[in-house]
């Protein structure tokens, strides 16, 4: 996923997590701590009843408002909201050094 695995401009990626915010289905809730306590906001969607193939978790990423860093993706099963079974926490993200 661009928003994980590519690196982007504060600009660019505040405006990629909005574009996710404004999505159909999309939950926007402010004020959610990630894994090691930091405070973001978390954009989330529950699959379960438009696609019930992806029922057994709801994705949701937790950025950080002021420049649309991604803080944290976790997924929670359909059926246990709150219950996070899968959680990646990013401390920090910037370009790979390389050797040479």
């Amino acid at each position: 996923m661009l928003l994980t695995q590519a690196p982007g401009t504060p600009r660019l990626r505040a405006a990629l997590y909005r574009v996710l915010a404004d999505t159909p289905g999309a939950v926007v809730t402010e004020g959610v701590k990630d894994g090691v306590g930091r405070t973001g906001t978390q954009i989330s969607w529950k699959w379960t009843e438009k696609y019930p193939a992806h029922s057994d978790h709801n994705p949701n990423w937790i950025v950080r408002p002021s420049d649309g860093r991604l803080l944290e993706v976790n997924s929670m099963p359909g059926s246990r909201d709150g219950h996070i079974v899968q959680r990646a926490t990013y401390l920090s993200a910037g370009p790979a050094k390389t050797t040479g």
